[in-house]
């Protein structure tokens, strides 16, 4: 009994989307507000460093870093799969599947996560934020999984649909960890200081190093006019900002988000709450200083 063979057409879609998934793993797949992020970026580790330097944003699993290089494995089964189809005139079958159930998965991470940061900056948005080579590698993935064998429908879809439901499943699940994570309440915390916004955003300006030692995983005080508001059904943050551009950045317990609804830019508060710490930008030439479980003060 012959083996089926892949069409001209087919081998030719294969090595075309194969060669682009390796290409455009290695361009940006995203741009967070002048920071681009590359695919090659979470394998290779880099991910959350760039996150962390940018929006205090730490792995939530910095022991399990070296899991990442799995992400390896797109360019180098997309290589094989060109081998097959070209040189062995063959379906690539698990080869181009694996690779592109792969791109699935990291592209909606990249798309949640993206999605996320929204709060930091208001230009990062879905879809404007996600470049050109996402969506190329997306389409790449089709390709690979839908042409990887000359049948089997069934496992075909499977393979587009488990990826994308694994990856969402596990950024909800870290992300309603990381807002439930085990601390007293921030009203029954004593404050270590009590500061103006202004005063503290030029305190992390002189030195952020030297104020990142002074005010990370403390309870803060700071009182400053409102600049900003951003506002859910569920969720509430609030900045204050000075004329450098530089601003603090309030993320407010679920419990707080009725009364901070009420507030409007240019009103006066105080805001309680643990500080995660100060990131400068290069970039920008701007301070972003970050604090969570923030609650109004009456």
């Amino acid at each position: 009994m012959s083996i089926k063979q892949p069409s001209t057409a087919e081998k030719k879609l294969v090595t075309v989307a194969a060669l682009a998934a390796i290409v455009c793993f290695f361009l940006p797949w995203a741009n967070w507000a002048g920071v681009s992020i590359a695919a090659k970026d979470m394998a290779n580790g880099n991910f959350f460093t760039v996150t962390e330097s940018n929006y205090a944003i730490a792995n939530p699993f910095p022991s399990m870093v070296w899991a990442n290089a799995i992400f390896w494995l797109i360019p180098a089964l997309s290589f094989v799969s060109i081998l097959f189809v070209m040189l062995r005139k063959t379906y690539a079958g698990w080869y181009a599947a694996i690779a592109g159930a792969f791109i699935l998965g990291l592209a909606t991470v990249y798309a949640c996560f993206t999605n996320e940061l929204k709060v930091f900056n208001d230009s990062i948005k879905l879809p404007n934020s996600l470049q050109a080579a996402w969506y190329i590698s997306v389409l790449a993935a089709l390709i690979l999984i839908m042409l990887g064998w000359p049948k089997k429908i069934l496992l075909k879809l499977l393979l587009l649909i488990l990826p994308v439901a694994i990856a969402l499943g596990a950024f909800t699940q870290i992300k309603q960890s990381q807002m439930n994570e085990n601390v007293d309440k921030t009203s029954a915390l004593k404050s270590d200081y009590s500061v103006t916004a202004d005063a503290l955003i030029k305190e992390f300006l002189v030195s952020d190093s030297v104020a990142n030692l002074k005010y990370i995983n403390k309870i803060v005080e700071v009182t400053g006019i409102i600049s900003e508001l951003n506002c859910t059904d569920t969720t509430a943050t609030l900045n204050f900002a000075d004329s450098t551009g530089s601003y603090t950045i309030f993320d407010f317990e679920k419990e707080q988000v009725p009364a901070v609804k009420r507030l409007q830019v240019g009103n006066k508060v105080t805001v309680k709450a643990l500080c995660s710490g100060g990131i400068y930008s290069d970039l920008l030439e701007s301070e972003t200083i970050s604090f969570k479980h923030a609650i109004l003060k009456p």
